[in-house]
């Protein structure tokens, strides 16, 4: 029998703007970490060794990235350098065993653009209610989860323990999938005071929600730093994809801001903007599987020229580090 533990968390402010124009307000972001039986304790090793050595210095109980990340309660006045310091060592926990994760984000837009009845989105199943949007997505996320496991370990005998933050019921208390055909059958609500993989998975959906939202060009220098960190995360996800439509409009408002910047276009500006249109071709060609090794090459060689000229905003060069790192990893 090989166990496995799946850490989940969500991360989101339904009701507020967010930052990026094309998420909606009430956008939910619901993500889960898998990890085998020595990586979990791996992960409770790391966790309780740097919360103990912490704890000399500061009064806290444990990692919760909303306050680390904006200085509240027990990180309150705590030096931005410490609070980067825990974001850094969370990036290089993750990094040096890369545990899938399985991310999934909904807002309204979600079920009225699904085509679903309305008889289907009235439907309640295993506790979730499929006319809210963060219920329906917390749904999919563990037929998502079950897929994967079933999948990647179908020739072994193997046991899950689903393990989400408390919020949706009490802490201690366990959810019955009565209706759920898997390799699970009860979700097992936790502190996360009390259990390191829900500190771990909260600064993976954290992460992924900055990432999705801190679009600002005239970010603090605490937050480019933190970007600065959170971009050297080698997140194994199902989220490596960059989705054809999200390029286009990449495409559109990066040479619609590029050409705003300047004051008047020079000849390699206007060169830059042809470069670059040619190069956001290729690549929505490469994720459409028309994809061969020399096109790959094409396209590295394209971003590294793109990298190289110093009027580019930081929004999209941190677009071109992420485009290199995906289609690097692309076999």
């Amino acid at each position: 029998m090989k166990d496995f533990f799946v850490y989940i968390d969500d991360s989101g402010s339904p009701g507020q703007p967010p930052a990026n124009k094309f998420l909606a307000p009430d956008t939910k972001i619901w993500a889960a970490v898998i990890l085998s039986l020595e990586e979990k304790n791996y992960i409770d090793s790391v966790i309780d060794l740097a919360i103990k050595k912490l704890q000399q210095e500061i009064p806290f109980s444990e990692f919760h990235f909303t306050e680390i990340y904006s200085a509240k309660n027990a990180f309150q006045g705590i030096d931005s350098k410490l609070r980067l310091e825990i974001v850094q060592l969370f990036v290089e926990l993750y990094n040096s065993i890369k545990p899938y994760v399985v991310v999934i984000a909904t807002g309204s837009g979600t079920l009225k653009n699904s085509g679903f009845s309305q008889s289907y989105k009235s439907k309640k199943e295993n506790g979730f209610s499929f006319s809210d949007p963060s219920e329906y997505a917390l749904n999919t996320l563990l037929l998502i989860i079950n897929e994967y496991m079933i999948e990647n370990y179908k020739e072994e005998n193997i046991k899950a323990e689903i393990i989400i933050d408390e919020g949706r019921q009490k802490a201690n208390t366990i959810q019955l999938l009565t209706d759920f055909i898997g390799i699970f059958n009860e979700l097992n609500y936790k502190s996360s005071k009390n259990v390191y993989g829900l500190q771990f998975v909260d600064f993976i959906a954290f992460s992924i929600n900055r990432i999705q939202n801190n679009i600002s060009k005239n970010r603090a220098k605490f937050d480019n730093e933190f970007m600065r960190i959170i971009g050297t995360l080698q997140l194994n996800s199902n989220l490596k994809t960059i989705s054809v439509t999200d390029l286009d409009e990449v495409n559109k408002d990066a040479v619609e801001s590029f050409l705003e910047s300047q004051e008047s276009p020079s000849i390699g500006a206007i060169q830059y903007v042809e470069e670059l249109s040619n190069c956001l071709s290729r690549i929505r060609d490469f994720i459409l599987k028309k994809n061969t090794a020399e096109n790959k090459e094409i396209i590295l060689q394209d971003i590294k020229r793109l990298k190289q000229f110093s009027s580019i905003s930081n929004e999209f060069a941190k677009f071109l580090d992420t485009t290199e790192r995906l289609i690097s990893d692309q076999h």
